[in-house]
């Protein structure tokens, strides 16, 4: 069964709105969408890393999605052989500081 969905606009920083099978739906992140009774399993994800995206469907708290980047293999060997050569590192990110902890840690 495929469904598509029309009115969508993007909220930049937040996420996007739009109709699907005659229903308004929001996805974005939980800055924007409160989880609500799905805050502790948000919470549980974020502290393994996942940066997550909030699904409310007819202003309804329908689901929490956890997306994570997989560090590259060979990244903690590249940062120790920068401080074995005396170079600082920093980690800039867009996630949240639970999410950015994890992966530099």
């Amino acid at each position: 069964m495929a469904l598509s969905a029309s009115q969508v606009d993007e909220h930049a920083g937040h996420g996007i709105t739009g109709t699907v099978d005659g229903h308004a739906v929001r996805v974005g992140s939980p800055r924007w969408i409160a989880p609500g009774p799905l805050q502790r399993r948000a919470d549980e994800m974020a502290a393994q890393g996942m940066s997550l995206v909030i699904v409310e469907i007819d202003s309804s708290i329908a689901g929490a999605i956890g997306v994570r980047d997989e560090l590259r293999p060979e990244a903690a060997e590249a940062v120790s052989m920068l401080h074995d050569r005396g170079i600082g590192v920093v980690m800039l990110t867009g996630d949240n500081a639970r999410t950015a902890g994890v992966v530099g840690a």
